[in-house]
Order: structure tokens, then C-alpha cells, then sequence
């Protein structure tokens, strides 16, 4: 509301990186519409075309995400440069409109295709074609549980929305330390903007995980009450079927057995009822395990040690 016009806000955002580049543990410093695994901000989705294909429905239609960042955006944030290029303070608005896309959506818009060099226009809204310069790595823009999509990246001097609210910086050192500097900074701008929301990327990491965490540990705790009683039931059924063995086992020695051959038989008997039965759970487990995927962020639902602990344990106390 205070920089109502464009010409403005993109003075200030140039000034507010120019500034937070200067800071002694600043190493790059940026500004985009939204960030990564649920920091926010603001898209958009579009449905994208190529540039000389028919419209739908006579012809496919490709859904996207935009992010405006500012050029040096990529290199902050870490996110790699596939292919192509990446933006430049030459595509200003006088310049060739340009885009840049993630890996998903190049596979989905040009498979087995160098898409740089083509032109892509967003459908039936700003309706204008934009050359791909570039392709990123796709990362995961709603938090780490979410499933990759499709993500288009324009220049803020060549669009009017959304309006940039992100500043992004790579530091050296303790990131925690410049809350105050970041604050000063912008204030010494303009001392009426508010600054709000200085995390860290592992921060916001872990925050936009925090439901399916707490349903891992939830799970986590329920499978291990679960194990114990196992266990017992376990070794109380076996124990119990052997204590009703008694009087077959003493006959077997009466006639002649010796203590190993009916121990062996005895684990022989046991065992191969353990070893079927940890057999079958294991086939279960695995047909579930594409379902428990969706809750078990930290571990995989297939790990091998988890299996063979379990497995173990239970086979010991057969034994």
C-alpha cells in the first residue's frame, strides 16, 4: 500500500539487496514472490502452452506455478541450473520476455526435447510468449511432504504481480546473528515496513513437516507397544505349548531320545512355525507399506534394519 506503483517497489527491492549484500556474513542476496518448503509468499497457477500448438481442448494443457524472482535467486537459494541460463539484470522490461522452468515441468511440456529456445505463453491471462532460457531443479515449493510440481520462474522488472515479499540470503556463519542488521536495513529504507518471519531454511524445513513428524512419533509409539506385546504373547504361547509337551517329551527320553535330539526337535518345530509366520507379516507389511509412505517422513517404510530387527527379535524369543 505504500508503493503503489511499480517503479517504486522495484527501486526499493533493489535497494534492500544492495544493502544486505553489504553485510560482512552476507554472501548473496535476493528477493522472489515465494520460497520454498512452505516459507510462503505469493503464486500463482497458470496453464501453460507452446507457442504454435492448437488450445485445449484440441491440445494439451500444462499447469504451473509462477514465482517472480529477482536475477541472482537461484545461486541464494541453492537451486541448481539444469540447462540454459539463468536470469540477468539485461531482462528488464525493455528486454525479450523471458521465463525460466523447473525440471518437471520440461519433462512434461518437452520430453526427450531441448526446450531452450522455445516459447511458452500462460493461457487466457497475460497471454504473452516468453522464450525459455533456462530449466532448473524442481524443489518442493509447499513444504517436504509435498510431491513435486511443475514451477515457472519470470523476472519481477518484466511482470506487475505478484508483488515480491521474500528476501533470501546466503550467509557464512551464525544466520541467526543478522536478524538485528537485516532489521536495520530495512528500516533505514523505510521505517514503517514490517519484518516478520526470519528463519532459516532448515527452520522452515522442519516446521512444514511438523504434522506428519508427530504422526511418525505417534506411530513410532504404537508399533513399539505393539512389538512388546508380541513378544510376550510370543514367548507365552510357546512356552505354554512346550509346558503341554511334557509328558510326550518324557516318553521320547523314556524310549531312548537323548536331550539333544529332543531339543532339536522341539526347535525344529517352533522355528519353522516362527520363520512362516515372519514370512507371512512381512508380505503384509510390504503391500502396506505404500500407504504408510505417506506419514513416515524420516525413515523409509521399506527399511531394510528395521525389518531384520524386528524379525530378530521375534525369532529370538522363539528361541
Amino acid at each position: 500500500a505504500r508503493y503503489p506503483e511499480k517503479v517504486l517497489r522495484d527501486a526499493f527491492f533493489e535497494g534492500l539487496v544492495e544493502r544486505l549484500s553489504a553485510l560482512p556474513q552476507v554472501q548473496r542476496a535476493s528477493v522472489s514472490a515465494s520460497l520454498p518448503l512452505g516459507a510462503g509468499g505469493s503464486t500463482v497457477n497458470r496453464v501453460h502452452l507452446i507457442e504454435d500448438h492448437p488450445e485445449p481442448p484440441d491440445g494439451p494443457e500444462h499447469r504451473a506455478s509462477w514465482n517472480v524472482v529477482a536475477p541472482d535467486y537461484f545461486r541464494t537459494i541453492g537451486i541448481r541450473l539444469v540447462r540454459g541460463r539463468v536470469f540477468t539484470k539485461t531482462d528488464n522490461a525493455d528486454a525479450t520476455p523471458v521465463v525460466i522452468i523447473n525440471q518437471t515441468l520440461a519433462d512434461q511440456m518437452f520430453p526427450d526435447q531441448d526446450p531452450i529456445g522455445r516459447r511458452i505463453r500462460s493461457w487466457r491471462d497475460e497471454n504473452l510468449l516468453r522464450e525459455i532460457v533456462g530449466v532448473v531443479s524442481s524443489v518442493r515449493y509447499g513444504g517436504m511432504a509435498q510431491e513435486w510440481r511443475p514451477m515457472v520462474y519470470v523476472p519481477y522488472p518484466q511482470v506487475t504481480w505478484p508483488r515480491l515479499q521474500k528476501v533470501v540470503l546466503h550467509t557464512a556463519g551464525n544466520p541467526d546473528l543478522l536478524a538485528a542488521a537485516i532489521r536495520s536495513e530495512v528500516w533505514s529504507l523505510d521505517d514503517k515496513i514490517p519484518v516478520t518471519q526470519i528463519l532459516t531454511l532448515e527452520e522452515i524445513a522442519a516446521e512444514s513437516v511438523t504434522r506428519e513428524r508427530y504422526l511418525t512419533w505417534v506411530l513410532s509409539g504404537f508399533s513399539s507397544l505393539a512389538l512388546i506385546l508380541a513378544a510376550l504373547g510370543l514367548y507365552g504361547v510357546v512356552s505354554y505349548s512346550i509346558s503341554q509337551r511334557t509328558r510326550e517329551i518324557g516318553i521320547r527320553m523314556a524310549l531312548g531320545a537323548e536331550v539333544g535330539d529332543v531339543q532339536r526337535l522341539i526347535m525344529r518345530q517352533g522355528l519353522v512355525l516362527a520363520v512362516v509366520g515372519s514370512g507371512i507379516g512381512l508380505l503384509v507389511v510390504l503391500a502396506l507399506s505404500r500407504g504408510l509412505s505417506v506419514l513416515l517422513i524420516e525413515v523409509s517404510p521399506t527399511d531394510p534394519v528395521t525389518y531384520m530387527s524386528v524379525t530378530s527379535l521375534l525369532l529370538g524369543v522363539t528361541v
